[in-house]
């Protein structure tokens, strides 16, 4: 193991070791931020890791009763409802502590921002939604 060295002018007070283990991790930074907020926030316990599962899968249902059914109606709205919360699969990345949740969480906006921009005829509407677009892409 070699020594733990914190240069904060090139790593953001972080240490070498833990940006070489999120450089060498295959999961997106934005999972990591929101773990450690989260955990800076609310302690670093094992319910606040799970949290970290079941935050997301409550903003995928609010988005799938706001969002989904306005734009695809109630029988879309239903289906995204049951997948993301009755499936085995799904059930279980619910409760576990992993990041599968936050990224369906962005597929879900990313799908309905961009179905949005493809059909949208107003200018103002189009911008909005294709910016909002932009940044769930990015994320």
């Amino acid at each position: 193991m070699y020594e733990q060295q914190h240069d904060e002018s090139s790593h953001g007070g972080r240490g070498i070791e833990e940006c070489y283990l999120i450089e060498a991790d295959a999961h997106p930074p934005i999972y990591y931020y929101f773990t450690k907020a989260l955990c800076d926030v609310f302690g670093y316990t094992p319910f606040v890791y799970h949290m970290s599962a079941f935050i997301p899968y409550v903003l995928i249902v609010v988005v799938d009763l706001t969002l989904v059914r306005k734009t695809f109606g109630n029988e879309i709205c239903l289906t995204v409802l049951v997948c993301a919360s009755f499936l085995t699969s799904s059930f279980s990345n619910i409760m576990e502590e992993r990041m599968y949740e936050l990224a369906l969480f962005f597929m879900v906006l990313f799908s309905v921002f961009a179905y949005r921009v493809l059909t949208s005829s107003d200018g103002r509407a189009l911008t909005a939604d294709a910016l909002i677009l932009g940044f769930v892409s990015i994320l």
